[in-house]
C-alpha cells in the first residue's frame, strides 16, 4: 500500500513540474505527459513567438510614427515662418498702395492749383508766361510724380507676385503634411489589425 502511495506521489510530483515548465514556456520532454501536452506546449510557444512579434512591430510603428510627428512640426514650423512673410508682404503691399493714393492726390491738386493761376494772370502776358514757365516745371514735376507712381505700380505687381509665390509654398507643405497624415493612419489601423489578430490568437490558444 505504501508502495503506491509513493508511485502516485511521483507522477504527481513530475505532474508539477511538467505543470511549471509549461506555465513558464519552458523546454521539456512533455512526450512522457501525454500527446496534447506537447501540442499544447507547441501552441503556446506559438502564440508567444507571434504576440512577440506583434509587439516589435507596434513598437517600430510607433518609433515611426514619432518620426512623422516631428517631420509635422518641422513642416508647421515652415508654415508659420511663410505666414510671417506672408504678413511682411501684405504690409508691403498696402504701404505702397497708400502712398500711391498719396501722389495721386498730390497730382490732382497741382492740377487744380495749375488751372487757377492761368486763369488769375491771363490779362498780364509777362506774369503769363511767367506762370506758363512756372506751370511747365510743375508739368515736369508731375511728370516724375506720375513716374513715380508708374514705379510703385510695378513694385506692387512684384510684391503680388512674391505673395502667390508664397501661397504656393504653402499648398505645397500642406500636401505634403496631408500625405504623413495618410501614413500615419495607414499605421494605425494596420497597427489595430495586428492587436486584434493578437488577441483572436490568445482566445484560440486559452480553449
Amino acid at each position: 500500500m505504501s508502495l503506491k502511495r509513493g508511485f502516485v506521489d511521483d507522477k504527481k510530483k513530475v505532474d508539477n513540474e511538467l505543470l511549471v515548465a509549461l506555465m513558464q514556456l519552458e523546454e521539456n520532454d512533455y512526450e512522457k505527459a501525454s500527446p496534447e501536452v506537447k501540442k499544447l506546449y507547441e501552441c503556446l510557444v506559438d502564440a508567444h513567438n507571434s504576440i512577440e512579434d506583434i509587439f516589435k512591430k507596434n513598437l517600430s510603428s510607433l518609433i515611426y510614427t514619432n518620426g512623422l510627428d516631428m517631420q509635422i512640426n518641422m513642416h508647421m514650423g515652415t508654415l508659420t515662418g511663410m505666414a510671417e512673410h506672408v504678413n511682411d508682404a501684405t504690409q508691403i503691399i498696402l504701404e505702397v498702395a497708400q502712398n500711391t493714393a498719396h501722389v495721386a492726390d498730390e497730382v490732382r491738386i497741382q492740377q487744380e492749383n495749375l488751372t487757377v493761376t492761368i486763369a488769375e494772370t491771363a490779362a498780364d502776358s509777362d506774369k503769363v508766361y511767367a506762370k506758363i514757365e512756372e506751370g511747365q516745371q510743375e508739368l515736369n514735376s508731375m511728370k516724375g510724380l506720375s513716374e513715380e507712381t508708374v514705379e510703385m505700380s510695378r513694385q506692387t505687381e512684384t510684391d503680388m507676385n512674391a505673395l502667390l509665390g508664397v501661397v504656393n509654398q504653402m499648398n505645397e507643405v500642406i500636401a505634403g503634411i496631408n500625405a504623413i497624415s495618410d501614413q500615419t493612419n495607414l499605421l494605425a489601423l494596420n497597427a489595430s489589425i495586428e492587436a486584434a489578430r493578437a488577441g483572436e490568437a490568445g482566445r484560440g490558444v486559452q480553449l
